[in-house]
């Protein structure tokens, strides 16, 4: 079967499954109204906001089963964890990664994550970018500090925090770093 026949029987799967659920609504919670003109006789559909509530509610399960509804994400529902090296050299980039886990443990997408540093390194550090979207769960920025010392760095998700030190070492050099 190919991929729009399997598109196609979800949707008559859905579309069945719909009608049945009219049906057992139809009996108490679909009003009918009927009203009398000059000639004719026409019958009007009233569905009760129990009736739509339960339609939408249909939809919406149709649409996720799809895949074509968004993932709901719960503020907090995640782990995250701060990859960094514990000592660099004055002046040196290093990649700083952030690993983001949903609450079974799978890596999620798309998620932004934010990086920083207090605000008395903020003139001395570098973060670039300062907030990035997870990629099979990972976000990556790149850390450097103008001066010796150890920064705290912070990554939030969410609600959620994890904060790491990087001890600086003031043996680099912007320069170059050779040996005579």
């Amino acid at each position: 079967m190919d991929g729009m026949g399997g598109l196609r029987a979800e949707a008559r799967a859905g579309a069945a499954l719909v009608l049945s659920l009219m049906r057992l609504m139809s009996g108490d919670t679909v009003r009918y109204a009927t009203h009398r003109k000059e000639t004719s006789m026409s019958t009007h559909l009233r569905p009760s906001s129990r009736w739509i509530g339960g339609l939408a509610f249909i939809l919406v399960g149709l649409l996720g089963g799809l895949g074509l509804a968004p993932a709901a994400r719960a503020a907090g529902a995640y782990s995250v964890s701060l990859r960094t090296p514990n000592l660099v050299r004055q002046f040196e980039r290093v990649e700083l990664r952030a690993v983001v886990k949903d609450s079974q443990g799978q890596p999620v997408n798309g998620m932004p994550v934010t990086f920083q540093v207090p605000p008395a390194w903020q003139n001395t550090t570098r973060l670039l970018p300062a907030q990035a979207l997870t990629q099979a769960g990972t976000a990556h920025t790149v850390f450097e500090a103008t001066m010796p010392g150890v920064v705290l760095v912070t990554v939030q998700v969410g609600n959620t925090t994890e904060t790491t030190h990087i001890t600086v070492t003031g043996t680099g050099s912007r320069v170059s770093n050779k040996q005579p």
